[in-house]
């Protein structure tokens, strides 16, 4: 059965329903027509249809029976008459096996005053203003409308549910297909798909502007633009979405286009990078409807080297960087130590993508967005020409890559060292214990045991790791026993990319 469908029904009886998609709604019942075509059409007549819709029409949905759609109704699930009432899911996807629908709107019909009629309507897209004015059905609805097809289509809900979704498109066309399932009022029998229909929505940037403007005041807050910076210098204007690089440090101010460069040829002396935005990061969310109450937030650039090796990077600005900034520096290789304290995740992270890099030219290519998985928006990007040379390489990845601690405890404890390499798997090349023992106790206040964290260093497919665990000595007569793996912490999150050169004994 098809499972959003499914879905659907689960939510209108209150049930609980997971992981069911649209792939899972019934096909007909042997008793049952195929399932019918859906119209989209922009006036109430339901004489202007088509199936490339905009931003800018009226959207009404038919599914135009054969048959009255009570009969439908009954056929459906091989009842002996038609029922007295029941309930319709209607549903928007990228096709029927599309476990993620944008639209999931679900309603109840009275099936028993269908007997005659044979077209099921719904209002998708129009203003607040002309949903009630369907609702009021006044002389001129009447004759327009069905009876029945009022109450359907008088409701806010479909259209708001809509415009929350659509308003958050991409500029350009998306292909969709529409689903209309009917369900018993009981909820025994399976739902049953009736009609279907593909459609191709255009959206444009006024568009967008026109649906953001027919929204209540709570939502349209919150693709609503405030104030930011602006374009802040020529180079700017001329680089606008786009990340620029230089071997020197571009401030806020920087205007000097001579010194950018799109080719380099070694890391030392550093490698400087100015990101470059049309608006703040506060108001490319309110592009996709999350720029109201804007915080902290987090953006991530996304680096690419040679089109095969990757890294995520999350950097943070604070809310009124997020609210006004429309360029920001980046420092990938410090040219001094000052520089050094700039972004050391975003340092630490490009210089170990460099130092596996064999001499030679290499394409980095770096984007940068921000947004949550399902709603994401580009900042901007830029590609970079990188000549390395060995031994220039190895320095900087020794002074300005991760590196490992001290050996710490190994130091004082040279048993302990010997009993980490016996307990560690072989392939553990650098083992430090940066940190004191930590004792444990119990409810009586009695030492149980002591623990400290190790850090590792080992090679993994082509690459060097650093790993973080936790190792602990349980008390043994008066003094503590042999060294074994603890459970009482675990690390999440641990950088582990460290660069080769920096991995020794």
């Amino acid at each position: 059965m098809n499972r959003l469908a499914h879905r659907l029904a689960a939510r209108i009886t209150l049930a609980v329903a997971s992981a069911i998609t649209l792939s899972s709604v019934a096909s007909p019942s042997a008793h049952a027509a195929t399932p019918a075509t859906l119209k989209f059409c922009s006036d109430i007549q339901f004489s202007k249809c088509g199936s490339k819709l905009t931003p800018s029409q009226d959207i009404y949905i038919r599914a135009e029976f054969g048959s009255p759609v009570g009969e439908v109704f009954q056929q459906a699930f091989g009842l002996d008459s038609i029922p007295l009432s029941g309930k319709f899911a209607f549903a928007i996807a990228k096709n029927i096996d599309d476990e993620h629908a944008i639209i999931e709107y679900v309603g109840p019909m009275m099936v028993s005053r269908y007997s005659k009629q044979n077209t099921f309507d719904l209002t998708l897209q129009a203003s607040e203003k002309q949903v009630e004015r369907i609702a009021a059905s006044g002389e001129d609805i009447q004759k327009a409308i069905p009876f029945n097809s009022i109450g359907t289509m008088g409701t806010t809900g479909l259209s708001a549910s809509w415009a929350n979704k659509a308003v958050m498109f991409p500029v350009g066309d998306a292909a969709w297909e529409a689903f209309l399932v009917f369900v018993p009022a009981n909820g025994d029998a399976e739902p049953k798909l009736v009609a279907q229909g593909k459609f191709t929505y255009a959206m444009t940037a006024a568009g967008r502007g026109k649906l953001v403007d027919a929204m209540n005041f709570y939502d349209k807050q919150r693709f609503e633009k405030t104030p930011d910076d602006g374009v802040t210098t020529a180079l700017h204007k001329a680089n606008l979405e786009k990340i620029t690089f230089a071997r020197t440090k571009m401030v806020k101010g920087f205007d000097d286009a001579s010194a950018l460069t799109g080719s380099i040829k070694g890391l030392a002396g550093g490698v400087y990078a100015r990101l470059y935005m049309k608006q703040s990061v506060r108001n490319a969310l309110a592009d996709v409807g999350q720029g109201k109450d804007v915080s902290d937030v987090s953006y991530q650039l996304h680096i690419v080297v040679d089109g095969k090796t990757e890294r995520w990077i999350d950097d943070k600005i604070s809310q009124k960087e997020a609210m006004t900034l429309t360029s920001w520096s980046l420092t990938l290789v410090p040219g001094n130590a000052a520089d050094g304290e700039d972004m050391p995740n975003i340092s630490r992270k490009f210089v170990y993508l460099m130092s596996m890099l064999e001499p030679g030219k290499h394409k980095v290519a770096i984007s940068a967005q921000v947004g949550s998985a399902d709603q994401v928006v580009q900042l901007s990007s830029g590609e970079l020409e990188v000549d390395i040379v060995a031994k220039d390489r190895d320095v900087v990845a020794k002074k300005w890559g991760q590196q490992l601690p001290g050996r710490g405890l190994l130091d004082k404890d040279k048993k302990l060292g010997g009993e980490l390499k016996k307990m560690l798997a072989k392939d553990i090349v650098a083992i430090r214990a940066p940190n004191s023992w930590e004792v444990r106790k119990n409810a009586f206040d009695m030492v149980t045991h002591r623990v400290t964290q190790i850090q590792i260093g080992y090679k993994e497919k082509g690459e060097c790791r650093l790993g973080i665990t936790m190792i602990q000595q349980d008390v043994q007569g008066k003094g503590f026993g042999p060294t074994h793996l603890s459970t009482e912490k675990a690390w999440f999150g641990v950088d582990g990319d460290l660069p080769c050169q920096n991995l020794v004994k």
